[in-house]
């Protein structure tokens, strides 16, 4: 076929019709030839009012608020407007042929991919067949009106049936995409229900296993709480006898220093009764002394100095009899002292133990207090984390009631793509 149109007649230009797909769908319109000449013959007619006929078409077309919303949401009046005016002089260019076929084909398929119905469609072709039946009865010579609107109205019928067989070409077309689409689903489906069960299944032994773990470790824990808390007892009850003792304690502490005091008192009483019995020793001795020497004046008195004699002989006995006691007492009191003195000394060693074993008892207090108190954290953190594990131990059962309905809804799933199949 040679590409320039110069060389084409209008039987050539049927030619390519007859010879596509469309074929017989000529034939039954009974478009010829003869008709593309018809219409080409009046194309500088059309040209001269195509413009108003456009406008008369789209008159009502932009009054509706279905068709309105159509064109504002994929073009504009205004364009549309200049492709119609194209589309309508193609039908009067004389050349119908593959490419006219083409183009019309491409038509349908925008038009069904924006939304507009067949039925819209259909009404548009009768809507310009009536505008132009209008133009060429009023314009043109009775004689050639009508055979000129029949040429016309050949050429919209084709147009329909290219347009209709468009639409369903379209709809088949996407009809297939949406079953190979659908099927594709259903096998994702089915893998993704397979799939789900398996993961639900793993993961519900996985779940299974932690949990007895951690039914294992809540037993631990619980038995770790209890005995921790029946060891924070047993401490505070230690530290309140070791307070009760240091007490006590720090009493014979008290008691120690004030018998120590007493003691030394004591120790200090005996050596001021020493001093005394001293002081008595040293005037008896004087006594005796004195008692010899009236004895021996009273020898020289003679018969005047008896009775004196007498008198100074039992000073002097009493004398001696006060030595020898005194002597006894000062034995007694030296005796009482080292006595004193040893259990002052015992006192103190005493005194000093105490106050060393109280020093001590504080130390064990303060660490017991301490311990007390870390086992005091230990209980809190212990229960604590018991709570947590059993809690824990709670979302185990929780999340193994999931996967249960996890396991039911993948059932579900594979029993709702039987069915979808099987529609």
């Amino acid at each position: 076929m040679t590409t320039s149109t110069q060389t084409f007649t209008y039987s050539d230009y049927y030619q390519e019709l007859i010879q596509g797909n469309e074929r017989d769908l000529i034939g039954f319109t009974g478009f010829t030839a003869e008709d593309i000449e018809r219409l080409h013959s009046i194309q500088s007619f059309v040209n001269q009012h195509v413009e108003s006929l456009v406008d008369r078409f789209y008159e009502p077309i932009v009054k509706d608020p279905h068709l309105r919303s159509i064109i504002d949401n994929h073009s504009s009046v205004d364009r549309l407007k200049r492709m119609f005016s194209s589309y309508l002089l193609d039908m009067f260019s004389g050349k119908i042929g593959a490419e006219y076929l083409k183009h019309r084909h491409v038509v349908g398929a925008i038009h069904y991919r924006i939304g507009l119905s067949e039925q819209w469609y259909i009404a548009a072709y009768t809507r310009i067949q009536n505008e132009m039946l209008s133009l060429v009865i009023n314009e043109l010579p009775k004689k050639d009106a009508l055979s000129i609107l029949q040429s016309f109205q050949r050429l919209c019928s084709l147009d329909m049936q290219i347009a209709i067989g468009t639409y369903i070409g379209t709809y088949a077309d996407s009809l297939t995409q949406y079953n190979e689409a659908r099927l594709s689903q259903n096998e994702q489906l089915t893998k993704a229900a397979k799939d789900l069960a398996e993961h639900s299944s793993d993961m519900k032994a996985h779940v299974s296993n932690q949990r007895s773990d951690t039914e294992r470790v809540t037993t631990g824990l619980q038995s770790l709480y209890q005995d921790s808390q029946h060891m924070q007892n047993n401490m505070l009850e230690a530290q309140s006898d070791i307070s009760e003792s240091m007490t006590n304690l720090e009493a014979m502490v008290s008691d120690v220093e004030r018998s120590r005091d007493k003691l030394s008192l004591l120790n200090e009483s005996s050596m001021n009764i020493g001093k005394v019995t001293q002081t008595i020793w040293e005037i008896a001795k004087k006594t005796k002394v004195l008692s010899l020497n009236a004895s021996i004046e009273a020898s020289r008195a003679g018969e005047y100095g008896r009775g004196f004699a007498v008198v100074a002989n039992e000073v002097g006995t009493l004398a001696a009899n006060t030595q020898h006691a005194l002597e006894s007492i000062r034995s007694q009191i030296e005796e009482t002292q080292n006595h004193v003195s040893e259990f002052h000394e015992s006192i103190e060693a005493l005194s000093n133990k105490a106050n060393h074993m109280n020093d001590v008892t504080n130390t064990i207090k303060k660490r017991l207090a301490d311990s007390t108190e870390a086992a005091g954290e230990n209980f809190a953190a212990i229960e604590g984390f018991t709570t947590t594990v059993e809690q824990f131990q709670s979302s185990f059962h929780e999340l193994m009631a999931s996967f249960d309905k996890l396991g039911s809804f993948s059932e579900e799933l594979t029993d709702l793509r039987l069915e979808v199949h099987e529609q």
